[in-house]
């Protein structure tokens, strides 16, 4: 049975031999490398086992990013049929939508300053006395046309997570986009506090697609933590046959700073032997790697640099 693919480039469909699941492989219409969904069946059993250093990343706490990716989430309805124009065999059946919302207060603040803004620049028209009036009126009508633009553009704005990847549905069209497609996700999730006082969580999720797309979500969308996990989850089991089988022969998997090998995890320009690591911690967004012998911290990274960390947390049990 033959795996139907998609190009990014140039859109054509392409029928593959199921040997090439999970491989790299050029578009035969426009010489573009595109990756082959699906796992080579010889991984298949191997990525399926435990790995030998999961216990060192510490999956607990409130403010660890690595705790949020482990949660469990709650059951939802199902999202529906599929967005119009996206291609059904590319994401498959979806699974969750999540909406953006409180578009109209952009709209509304926007529209008050383009008011303002001409407002100024009619009374620096006619009196010509005040200079300061034409620049203020400048950037109310610029500040006023970018929140219009940006709420129109959000307004209905919605993501639908699938079983193959996502879609983008907005009201300027829709993009469809399998989890193979993606080359990257950065990941920012802050908790702030008023005071002593917790007030909220700030998401911010930042996706690059193989073809140099980039993609946003932050708090403007519904419940947008899941929304980032699950495109965090999607990302990491497309790619994670390909890292295994570099972990098994014996080249080392980057995640910006930080790289993961059988014999240990590196950082810069030292390394550390895996029976060496003491712990591999997260909290508020910084990576802390800590020596097993005094418990002192060997390295640290700010989460939001490391691409892909749901990936990085099943290469480093595997390593």
């Amino acid at each position: 049975m033959t795996i139907r693919a998609g190009c990014p480039a140039c859109k054509q469909p392409v029928e593959c031999p199921p040997d090439l699941a999970g491989q790299v492989m050029p578009c035969p219409g426009c010489g573009q490398r595109m990756r082959v969904p699906g796992t080579p069946p010889v991984l298949v059993a191997r990525v399926a086992e435990e790995g030998r250093h999961v216990g060192l990343i510490d999956t607990e706490g409130d403010d660890n990013p690595f705790a949020d990716l482990a949660r469990d989430e709650a059951p939802v309805d199902p999202a529906g049929p599929p967005p119009a124009g996206v291609a059904k065999d590319v994401v498959g059946e979806p699974l969750r939508a999540f909406a953006s919302s409180g578009q109209g207060w952009f709209i509304l603040i926007g529209v008050g300053l383009l008011l303002v803004g001409v407002l100024l620049l009619g009374v620096a028209l006619t009196t010509r006395t005040i200079r300061l009036v034409p620049a203020a009126g400048c950037v109310a009508v610029l500040l006023g046309g970018a929140l219009v633009y940006f709420g129109v553009t959000m307004m209905g704005r919605r993501v639908v997570v699938c079983e193959k990847g996502f879609a983008d549905c907005g009201p300027l069209g829709s993009s469809a986009c399998g989890w193979g497609q993606v080359r990257s996700i950065h990941q920012t999730v802050i908790r702030v506090f008023n005071g002593e006082a917790y007030s909220h969580t700030h998401h911010e999720y930042a996706v690059v697609l193989e073809d140099g797309k980039a993609l946003s979500y932050d708090n403007a969308f519904d419940d947008v933590g899941a929304l980032g996990r699950a495109i965090q989850r999607g990302v990491a089991r497309a790619k994670l046959p390909q890292a295994v089988a570099d972990l098994e022969a014996g080249r080392a998997v980057e995640f910006a700073d930080l790289r993961i090998s059988r014999s240990g995890i590196g950082h810069g320009g030292e390394s550390l032997r895996w029976d060496e690591v003491g712990a591999i911690d997260a909290k508020n967004d910084v990576l802390v790697i800590t020596r097993r012998s005094g418990g002192e911290a060997w390295a640290s990274v700010e989460v939001p640099r490391i691409p892909n960390v749901a990936l990085f947390s099943q290469v480093v049990g595997h390593a």
